[in-house]
Formats: C-alpha cells, sequence, structure tokens
C-alpha cells in the first residue's frame, strides 16, 4: 500500500473497496507504527473515557450490552465492534447507531490525507484495522462521545486498540485456543496476549475460563497493581424463558434478577461482565436493568423467522456454547413429528474437526446442510464432511463427494448430511421448505452469519 491516490473525489463505495483491499492485519513488534498516525491526528484517543475489552469470545456481545447500559445511563458512547456482518458501518457506532455512509466517507478521506503525511515521513501504510481503527477514535471525538468501548480485533498486546495508553476499564472474557498460529498454541500464550491491555492502576474484570488463564491474568494484575474483580461460573444462576434469559449472582446487587432478550445461554456469562463493568462505572441497578433490555447484537442465537436460528459460533468454545443453547430451544419446543437442521460452513484455519465431533456427538440434528462462507479462508465442503462422517461412524469415513451443480447426499449414521456448494441453494433448500415444527440453526462462521441477514435484508 505504498501509493496512497487521491481521495478528494472518492465515492463511499470506492472508499469501502479500498480498505478491504488493504491486508487485514500486518506483522508488527510494537504499536509505535499506529501511535504516530494517531499522533499525527493530535491524538484523538484521548478527551473520554475507554472501556477496553479482550477475549476469545463474547466480548463484542460485552460490548454491545455495556454500551447500552451507558447509552441507558445518559452517557453519549461509541462503540468499535468487529466483524461486521452485513456492512462495514456497523463496526463504528454512537448511541447504538452506525456511522453514516456519508460521516464514514468524510471521516476515511481525513485519515487517510493523515496516512499520506504519516507515510511521508517514513512510516508504513496501516492496517485495515488500524485504519478503522484510527476512523473510530476520530469520528468518537468528533462526536464528543463520554465513553468509547473499544473491542480488540486479534489478542490484545498488539491489537490496534491497545494503542490506547489509559483506558477507564479492561475488561477480558473466556480465553481458549483461537488464532493458535498466531496467538500461540497454549491457553497461556493466548492468556499472556489478552492480558497485554492491562494497564497500570486500571481494573480488570476477567470471566474465569479456567486455572491456566487465571494464573496469566491474575499476575499481570499484580505487575500492575490492578483491582482484580473475578467473574466465576458456580455464583452464576440461570432462568431460561420462552424468548428471554433471567440470570443472578450472588455477588451482584445481593442476587438480584437481570433480564436480557435473547434464548442463548452463553449470553449470561456475557450480560453478568456488563453487569459487573457498569457497577465499577458507578451505575445504578435500575438503569442496569433497563439497559440490558435495550440491547440488541445479531448472528447471537437470533432469531429471524419462526424457528430459524443465526449463531456466530466459530471455534470450538463458541460451537460447545451454541449446541447447549440449542438444545436448550429444542427442549423447550417439544414435538414428535418435526427436523432439527443444522446449516453449516467453517473457515480453514479453525479447529474444524474438533467443531465436527462437538456437533455429531451433541445428536441434536436430523440434517446437517454442509457449505461455503465467501472467503479464501473458506474450508472445502469435502473436508468437513468427512471429518462429520468419521465422528459419525467413530472411525475414518470413506465418503466421496461428487457436486455437479445439485446437492450430493450422503445417508450416514444418525444424521442426514447434504453437501451444497452455494449458501444462497442451501437457503433456497432448507427454508422455503420446512415444517411448521421444524427448526433450522445456520453456526460455523460469522461470515455466514452475515451473508444469510444480508439475504434477509435484500429479500425485504
Amino acid at each position: 500500500m505504498d501509493n496512497i491516490k487521491d481521495f478528494n473525489n472518492i465515492t463511499y463505495d470506492e472508499a469501502v473497496e479500498y480498505l478491504l483491499d488493504i491486508p487485514r492485519f500486518m506483522k508488527k513488534t510494537d504499536l509505535k507504527n499506529l501511535r504516530h498516525l494517531l499522533n499525527i491526528m493530535q491524538d484523538p484517543d484521548e478527551g473520554f473515557e475507554i472501556v477496553h475489552v479482550a477475549g476469545t469470545n463474547g466480548k463484542g456481545s460485552v460490548c454491545a450490552y455495556l454500551s447500552s447500559i451507558l447509552i441507558e445511563d445518559g452517557k453519549k458512547c461509541g462503540l468499535f465492534t468487529s466483524p461486521h456482518l452485513v456492512k462495514i458501518n456497523e463496526r463504528i457506532k454512537v448511541n447504538g447507531k452506525d456511522i453514516s455512509d456519508e460521516d464514514f466517507l468524510r471521516v476515511f478521506k481525513t485519515v487517510m490525507l493523515a496516512i499520506t503525511a504519516h507515510m511521508s515521513e517514513g512510516y508504513e501504510h496501516p492496517s485495515f484495522f488500524e485504519v478503522l481503527c484510527a476512523m473510530a477514535l476520530y469520528y468518537f471525538r468528533e462526536q464528543r462521545v463520554d465513553y468509547a468501548v473499544l473491542e480488540t480485533g486479534l489478542g490484545g498486546r498488539l491489537d490496534a486498540t491497545n494503542v490506547v495508553e489509559k483506558p477507564r476499564l479492561c475488561i477480558i472474557t473466556t480465553i481458549d485456543l483461537d488464532h493458535t498460529e498466531i496467538l500461540g498454541d497454549t491457553i497461556e500464550k493466548i492468556a499472556t496476549e489478552k492480558a497485554g491491555i492491562i494497564k497500570k492502576g486500571v481494573p480488570v474484570i476477567f470471566d474465569y475460563s479456567g486455572i491456566s488463564a487465571w494464573k496469566v491474568v491474575r499476575k499481570a494484575c499484580v505487575m500492575n497493581n490492578c483491582l482484580f474483580i473475578v467473574a466465576k461460573g458456580n455464583t452464576l444462576n440461570v432462568e431460561v424463558n420462552e424468548n428471554h434469559i433471567e440470570f443472578s449472582d450472588e455477588t451482584l446487587f445481593d442476587g438480584e434478577k437481570f433480564r436480557i432478550n435473547t434464548v442463548a445461554l452463553y449470553q449470561a456469562d456475557n450480560a453478568r461482565l456488563a453487569v459487573m463493568a457498569a457497577r465499577e462505572l458507578g451505575v445504578e441497578k435500575a438503569v442496569i436493568k433497563r439497559g440490558l433490555l435495550e440491547a440488541f447484537w445479531p448472528g447471537r442465537m437470533q432469531q429471524i423467522k419462526k424457528n430459524v436460528y443465526l449463531d456466530g459460533a466459530h471455534n470450538v468454545s463458541g460451537m460447545k456454547a451454541f449446541i447447549k443453547s440449542a438444545r436448550n430451544i429444542i427442549r423447550a419446543n417439544p414435538s414428535m413429528d418435526r427436523k432439527i437442521t443444522l446449516v453449516l460452513a467453517i473457515v480453514s484455519d479453525k479447529d474444524f474437526d474438533s467443531m465436527a465431533k462437538e456437533i455429531i456427538n451433541s445428536a441434536l440434528f436430523d440434517d446437517i446442510i454442509v457449505t461455503h462462507v465467501k472467503s479464501n479462508r473458506a474450508l472445502e465442503i469435502q473436508k468437513l464432511i468427512l471429518s462429520l462422517s468419521k465422528y459419525m461412524y467413530n472411525h475414518e469415513g470413506k465418503t466421496t463427494f461428487i457436486y455437479e451443480g445439485k446437492a450430493t447426499q450422503f445417508n450416514l449414521h444418525e444424521a442426514n448430511i447434504v453437501g451444497v456448494e452455494e449458501l444462497t441453494d442451501a437457503i433456497n433448500y432448507v427454508i422455503p421448505y420446512r415444517e411448521e415444527n421444524d427448526i433450522v440453526f445456520f453456526a460455523g462462521s460469522l461470515y455466514m452469519i452475515g451473508d444469510v441477514l444480508k439475504k434477509e435484508v435484500n429479500n425485504d
């Protein structure tokens, strides 16, 4: 990205195309490159309070819940999250509203002007995520927000959002194996990267996900003289209703119940972290309750039609959480005459074999529709089918996959597995022909969830 073009007459679509052509992440050993760019932009990360959120799963949901609470508390709140599902503007919000196309283009031009000056001094073009982070911070300062809630893109220590030097609060959600080729192949290594967001004297809220991660995060808190607040699984109580969840924690507001409008069981953990954060920020209980009720985070067991659910589970721990919620939904809607279908797509750099094992061992699904996502990281359909069949039979499957424009069917031991090359065909194969009591789940990739939502938006 050495050549910077003239952006004066660029359109919104051209700006988005330019951004999407920038490498997502770049190898780096520090954040000096981005810090220099922000210095040129007169430090847009200053002038408002920042809550910084890292973790393997749930961090976007925590950000959304906390943002909604702060808005309910009368604060003007910026929210920076990733990835987007339908449109890139989703990544940058103020008071729950996506940045407009006009503001996105204007801010993009401003940041690109700063990048021109930045590169003229011998610095590198920032990555895709760094440009968006700079845009978000600039927009938040321009909009005079009181708070900005920032979600890390990858890891923590070298993530673009970690350029922030003095956040008001840090939150670390559950830590598990993911992005191991970048973050490390053990829980300890990954936890070390996530704990890299911890700053001296800044309170840390941590979702306990095992002793290995806890030891790493606790050590970082001790070294930085931080208040260390831990959410423990054995203090959380969850009650599931038809269309909402109530949860309580004996360590929070004397065990008071809180409600969230979702059927995703794992969101109780994420909402609890947001409640703990809001309490640390001095928000009153009644305001927290109202804020949680107003919160919405798409693609997390989101019901788009009757008995059709979208879930962004895209790693092993996420798949386990999805299966737990799916089982609860199925049990809550008993019927002898119905079919449970999973539409599944996974990217190749995930532990798809372990995810396949979880799916088969759950014994929840009558049909499994395996399809592609629109990504150069897409996993071959045949590979995923072979993994599923291996665990179906409990030995290496010998299924042959042939695709010639039609769904190719495999009648295996317990589930009926179908490979469909195009996601649109998979949607058309499943949704229009389902019976009244049938339940359909989409899971395995946020890319796929975004594509399904785009199709729904276009159909509306």
